[in-house]
């Protein structure tokens, strides 16, 4: 019947054209119904008629000012079928119908009707208030209800919904349309690209007639952004690339700017202000970036860049003053968006001409931004001023000193003072505000006197931070300046203006006394002032320490100390601190100032000989004693003294006269911390601090009190988190675990603890366990003895079979992981049996298959069935590394059970499976072989072992495993068959051929389902499958790129753990290639190169390349990468390197190459195409879709490229030097001038860790070219020469290297290059400079011009002062 109807709708389409004009107005539905599924149902074909038919009928209805002619516009479903015919009739018969029909007109007219719904007061322009708070929106869920049927009628269509209904149908033919006229071939008929001209032509209207199609377009995004309650259509992220594509078919004139400015940004600016700044706002994520995208690229290209061309060309600001004009009544709406599309950096050079023009004219946008925003409303002034800084920061645009300033002073608050809200985001734009010129230092002085009247009512935390980060910014542009100094004397002077208040200032004390401005100051200190300044500054404080109240002067100390750890300034500064430090009266302080005080002590006598150590030892002793015997544990003063007293003792450890004084004295606080901790019920993490300092541990276990040390500090951590990494660096840092006595002690405190768990259930403790296992799974390796391990084994055994159905998998991680870091070392505790494993294999699963209704997860599961199979791995082969008597009772018992087990087994006991894999394969490969044979016959054992793996695959469990599209949520049994799965690897091919036969194509389609799924059990079935039908294998090695290497797998549908890895097809890879027979390589290694060339997915070639590679000589793989001609290879990956579709394709690619040229000999045209492929890739970029334009990860393995010809192909250069020079050319270039990146953020003039790096890599290639080692230019070189090997390759090289000397200093003309860059540089350069002949270096300097020149003369009188070799 199906067939039947579709052969007769096409004559049922055109009967229900002829009778479209009989149709009443009640009847328009049901026809519009009837047409769209005739349409639908219909093919396409030659014949076009009744399409047209439909059409004009639909055109001719739509058109006229009738209420009737109205309805019929707004109807969805006559669009619907508009969007549907337009792709049916021939562009050649189309225009015909659109003219005569007056199409532009009607769509006019129906998009202005639709912008504006009728029964709601639409605020669309109303966003001045979007950052403020506001209650949340009927629709505040993500998850939208399904939209329902929109009805013939005029009042329902006139809505909002019923507008937004047609729009999404209107929308889709328009983007029917656009679709064709823009995906036009080349190879068109002439008749169907005139008549694509001529649909072209009906839109092809003055800027200002186009406007009145566009802007109702605008105000229809603007509203379905307020679309709350049900689905948008799927084509509605297309809308605004239908808006671009429209405008791009109007005629072109010189003041389509103008008209942009005035006639539709003011509805464009709304919707891009709402989606940037308003907090109620629910939109789909993907319509949100593409949308703000597209408008933001509209905007940039037909407004922004032609008004910054007549700006620098003109000094013309007549667009942007005119889009300032349209939208003066919403000026902070409006004008942050305009300064953001202003300030992007497309279609401008990043050279220094382009770097002023980009300063220019931000400059100017920003002045015209400012002035027109002056006159607003302050509250909303100032919210708008803050998005336009911090856009300036994020896109690193450059704004007057003078500019800045005025916005501190003019944008005041409601009460006319500062608004300290916009001083931090000015100081992160340009810190010179604040410390250039007698303005500049007039307005920071009043910002911080502003500041420090700011009471704690006038603060919030908010408020605070951004003041913190001001001060932070002040200190590190005085860094910058060479003036820290100048910072530290200003800071010290506020901060003791501050600490003179009362109590209602604690919110100002805390902003200049932070954690974070000591820090910064202690960081920048050594890097930005020398040892004179530094010392100059000790003394300015210590001549005004008496101005200095309430402990500014211990803040300042503290960061000085902190900053100090150079020798040179250890030595210039000695006590000092300590003696500024000093006259302040730590009894006078509070708790946080004692704290500074005691660190400064600490710091000072750490630094110290053992004279000095005696000398503050006498001083603070008593203020010691007091402080470590009243102070409340909870103040930091405690903690602070107390570490400054371990200093102590390690300062004067071992024997000292001070020793036993301190010692004593840390002792007795030792004593006070641990009586208050036993009132305690649970430990107080902060306490670890105490503990953990200047090696207290260490010091305390080799005293005479040892012993109460350890119980205390035990008993403590018994009740201490040790998930934390606080209690890690206590418990096991290196300075104690290298204390044997320690050492011995922390094992014997865990082994007690482990064997009291097991014993009586009210001894239980589950955090003391916890921190047992920790520890014994955090010590090194080695440092449990042979008693140790086999006392502990049979405890941990114990708990585990004990837990049974037990829900705590960490628990039983944590002790598999301990029984396989014990078992990897011998160990053969007392009635060691095969029953053990079986036992603990039984726990594990029961407890998995009773917590499946529970909290465990799929991936926790597998993971405990991968640490047992680990675990089976590791004993069994410790079990057959010998063959004393235990281990031949061992191995027997081993066989006789697993040979009991029935052939078929239900599928959920895989145990039993990890145990017959884990036996067979430590039999199989035990260093004693032949011993295990008279032992166990393995015969058996893999006769039986095939058979249960067999039926297993055979079973109807395993042919659902792939039916299930969501398996993972059905139940555990996944898993199980996963696991089952991946022990195919021990099977013989030839015991299993003949049972999977039946079922061998069942299992190619559930290996292929489960390799797309990503799951690495599919390449072991693969793999088997392989092996046993290697003869019916259709091109084995055509693996899916997406599948193999470079898929994304984000969606978190299957667990890490069960997918595959590049391991697990490395591996499918390799015994596909070891299975081969010859006739299957000698037409592989034929078709070798067509498939790296043409294939789209090369995946498996190119492991296979690898495997090929790596082979030795001598090996069956050996003899089959002997049949690969390895020179056209290599010259078809380098051909297909600029083409790489991806940055996972492209790393590949080259790393293969790499490993060709390094291994493999070369001919002459393969060393030539590499170098060409590097400039190439270097000057033009890649054409990958996704990031194409990242150089920071193509640079490395371009490198590398020509690195290996340096150093393994020197002899082919020869005469062909000049290929060299240009590679090393353009990686310099692209090193200095990245490729333009495709975000609209700016490249940053900073230098990155990455930029550094690749520097480096670049001056290494220079070092190779210009000081070869002997062994890569000695070949080919003629017997009996005058000069060495590498002296005639430097002669050679001298000869062509000068030129990219000549590159370097015109790109530093070009570039601004950064101090670390040009750092890392250096090398090469001197190699480059000590080959250079005098001639040479005349060359360089005709070749630039004057600039150039003075930088050439600088780079070579740095050359002589530390690169050049002058003897010894």
């Amino acid at each position: 019947m199906a067939s039947e109807k579709a052969a007769q709708s096409p004559d049922a389409l055109i009967k229900a054209s002829r009778i479209l004009d009989q149709s009443s107005a009640e009847s328009v539905p049901d026809t519009l119904s009837n047409l769209w599924t005739l349409l639908s149902s219909s093919p396409v074909g030659t014949y076009y008629a009744a399409e047209q038919l439909i059409l004009r009928w639909l055109l001719k209805n739509m058109n006229g000012p009738s209420a009737s002619a109205e309805q019929f516009r707004r109807y969805p479903m006559a669009w619907s079928v508009v969007a549907c015919v337009f792709t049916r009739i021939p562009l050649f018969a189309l225009p015909k119908s659109l003219a005569d029909r007056r199409f532009v007109p009607i769509l006019e007219q129906t998009l202005k009707e639709i912008s504006n719904p009728r029964n709601e007061d639409h605020a669309s322009s109303d966003v001045e208030m979007t950052d403020g708070t506001s209650p949340p929106p009927k629709g505040d869920s993500k998850k939208r209800k399904r939209s329902p049927e929109v009805k013939f009628d005029l009042e329902s269509l006139r809505t909002s919904h019923g507008c937004l209904r047609t729009a999404d149908s209107l929308f889709l033919a328009l983007e029917n349309l656009v679709a064709r006229l823009k995906d036009m071939p080349g190879d068109a008929p002439s008749n169907v690209r005139m008549g694509a001209e001529h649909v072209k032509s009906l839109f092809s209207s003055p800027a200002k007639e186009a406007a009145e199609i566009l802007r109702p377009i605008l105000s229809i995004c603007d509203h379905a952004l307020s679309d709350q309650e049900s689905e948008s259509a799927e084509n509605r992220p297309s809308w605004v690339n239908i808006f671009s594509s429209l405008w791009d078919l109007h005629l072109q004139s010189s003041s389509d700017a103008l008209d942009v400015a005035i006639s539709l940004y003011p509805t464009g600016f709304i919707i891009l202000a709402k989606m940037d700044r308003s907090k109620d706002l629910v939109m789909d994520p993907h319509l949100k970036v593409t949308w703000r995208q597209a408008l933001r690229r509209f905007f940039i290209k037909n407004m922004i860049l032609p008004a910054r061309a007549a700006f620098l060309n003109r000094k013309d600001v007549g667009i942007i003053q005119g889009a300032v004009n349209m939208t003066s009544s919403l000026p902070t709406a409006s004008l942050p968006v305009l300064f953001s599309l202003a300030v992007s950096p497309s279609g401008l050079t990043d050279d220094a001409s382009g770097r002023k023009d980009r300063e220019d004219w931000t400059q100017k946008v920003f002045e015209i931004v400012e002035e027109a925003m002056r006159t607003a409303e302050p509250v909303k002034r100032n919210d708008a001023m803050k998005i336009v800084l911090d856009t300036a920061l994020q896109c690193n645009a450059s704004i007057s000193l003078g500019g800045l300033r005025s916005v501190c002073r003019q944008y005041t608050d409601e009460a006319g003072a500062i608004d300290l809200s916009l001083v931090p985001r000015i100081a992160d734009i340009d810190v010179d505000v604040f410390m250039i010129s007698a303005e500049g230092q007039t307005l920071l002085d009043d910002i911080l006197g502003q500041i420090t009247n700011l009471s704690d009512t006038e603060l919030d935390a908010s408020a605070e931070a951004d003041l913190v980060k001001f001060v932070v910014s002040l200190a590190t542009g005085s860094a910058k300046a060479r003036n820290l100094s100048w910072f530290i004397r200003k800071w010290t002077e506020v901060l003791s203006e501050c600490l003179m208040k009362d109590d209602g200032y604690t919110s100002v004390k805390g902003i200049w006394s932070s954690t974070q401005v000591v820090e910064a100051v202690a960081y920048l200190l050594q890097p930005s002032i020398n040892i004179s300044q530094l010392a100059n500054l000790l003394e300015w404080l210590e001549g005004r320490d008496g101005s200095f109240k309430n402990g500014s002067l211990l803040v300042v100390l503290d960061a000085i100390t902190q900053g100090v750890t150079d020798e040179d300034f250890i030595d210039s500064v000695g006590t000092r601190p300590f003696d500024l430090a000093s006259k302040v009266k730590i009894k006078h302080l509070d708790g946080s100032m004692r704290a500074r005080w005691w660190r400064v002590v600490e710091r000072t006598l750490s630094q110290s000989e053992l004279a000095t150590v005696r000398a503050l030892w006498t001083k603070v002793e008593s203020d010691l004693k007091k402080a470590l015997k009243k102070e409340d544990l909870t103040d930091p003063a405690a903690l602070a003294a107390f570490r400054c007293c371990s200093a102590f003792w390690l300062a004067t450890y071992p024997e000292a006269p001070l020793e036993s004084e301190t010692s004593t004295m840390a002792w007795a606080f030792l004593r006070r911390l641990q009586k208050d901790e036993q009132k305690a019920a649970a430990a107080d993490n902060s306490r670890l601090r105490f503990y953990d300092s200047c090696r207290l541990v260490d010091l305390a276990t080799k005293s005479g009190f040892s012993s109460e040390f350890l119980a205390g500090l035990f008993a403590y951590t018994d009740k201490a988190d040790s998930s934390t990494i606080s209690f890690r660096s206590l418990m096991l840092n290196e300075a104690s675990l290298c204390n044997h006595k320690y050492l011995t002690a922390i094992i014997s405190h865990a082994i007690s603890i482990i064997g009291r768990q097991q014993g009586d259930k009210s001894k239980h403790n589950q955090r003391q366990l916890n921190t047992a296992i920790r520890i014994l799974l955090d010590l090194p390796s080695g440092t449990l003895s042979r008693e140790q391990r086999e006392q502990i084994l049979p405890s941990l055994l114990q708990l585990l079979n004990k837990q049974g159905a037990s829900t705590d998998v960490e628990e039983k991680t944590s002790l598999m992981c301990l029984m396989i870091k014990i078992m990897k070392r011998p160990t053969f505790y007392e009635g060691m049996a095969f029953a053990d494993l079986v036992t603990l294999g039984q726990t594990i699963e029961s407890g998995i298959k009773s917590s499946a209704a529970t909290n465990i997860t799929i991936e926790t599961a597998y993971n405990l069935l991968k640490l047992f199979e680990a675990l089976a791995s590791v004993t069994l082969k410790q079990m057959t590394s010998g063959w004393e008597e235990r281990d031949r009772i061992y191995l027997l018992e081993a066989s006789r059970v697993a040979l009991s087990w029935p052939v078929k087994a239900p599928k959920d006991e895989v145990y039993r499976n990890i145990l017959l894999r884990s036996l067979a394969v430590a039999l199989e490969t035990s260093k004693a072989k032949q011993q295990a044979q008279t032992v166990v016959d393995t015969a058996p054992l893999k006769e039986h072992l095939s058979l249960i793996f067999a039926n297993g695959l055979a079973s109807d469990d395993m042919s659902s495993l792939g039916d299930d599209t969501n398996s993972l949520e059905q139940s555990f049994s996944t898993i199980f068959s996963c696991v089952h799965i991946e022990q195919l690897d021990v099977l013989d091919p030839a015991a299993v051929r003949d049972r999977l036969l039946p079922s061998k194509e069942r299992l190619e389609r559930l290996s292929n389902e489960l390799c797309n799924k990503g799951f690495k059990s599919g390449w072991r079935l693969k793999e088997l499958l392989f092996r046993c039908f290697s003869q019916d294998a259709h091109e084995p090695l055509h693996i899916c790129d997406d599948v193999a290497v470079w898929r994304r797998r984000t969606d978190g549908s299957v667990p890490r753990t069960l997918l595959a890895g590049q391991s697990d097809i490395a591996q499918y890879v390799y015994v596909v290639l070891t299975h081969m027979d010859d006739e299957a390589r000698a037409g592989y290694v034929g078709a070798l190169g067509q498939k790296l060339r043409d294939g789209s997915d090369i995946t498996g070639n190119i492991i296979a390349v690898h495997r090929l590679l790596q082979a030795e000589n001598k090996s069956s793989l050996g003899s089959f990468a002997g049949l690969v001609d390895w020179t056209g290879v290599q010259n078809v990956l380098t051909n297909r390197l600029p083409r790489s579709r991806s940055w996972a394709e492209f790393s590949v690619i080259a790393k293969t190459i790499e490993i060709v040229l390094e291994k493999k000999p070369m001919k002459q045209w393969n060393i030539e195409v590499t170098l060409s492929t590097v400039s190439t890739v270097c000057s033009l970029g890649l054409k990958m879709k996704e990031d194409a334009q990242a150089s920071a990860k193509a640079y490395p393995w371009l490198c590398s490229l020509v690195e290996v010809i340096i150093k393994r192909h020197r002899h082919r250069l020869e005469g062909h030097f000049h290929l060299l020079i240009t590679a090393l050319q353009s990686l310099l270039r692209l090193l200095i001038i990245p490729w333009p990146q495709t975000t609209t953020s700016p490249s940053s003039t900073t230098t990155s860790p990455d930029q550094q790096a690749q520097a480096a890599r670049f001056s290494r290639l220079l070092t190779l070219t210009c000081e070869p080692s002997v062994a890569s230019v000695t070949r080919g070189q003629a017997p009996g020469a005058l000069d060495s090997a590498p002296d005639a390759a430097k002669k050679s090289a001298a000869q062509h290297m000068y030129l990219v000397l000549v590159l370097y200093v015109k790109l530093q003309l070009e570039r601004a290059v950064p101090r670390a860059v040009r750092a890392a540089l250096d090398p090469g350069v001197y190699s480059v400079l000590d080959i250079t002949t005098p001639e040479g270096r005349r060359i360089i300097n005709e070749a630039v011009d004057a600039s150039g020149r003075a930088i050439f003369r600088e780079m070579y009188k740095q050359y002589v002062r530390f690169g050049k070799w002058n003897g010894v």
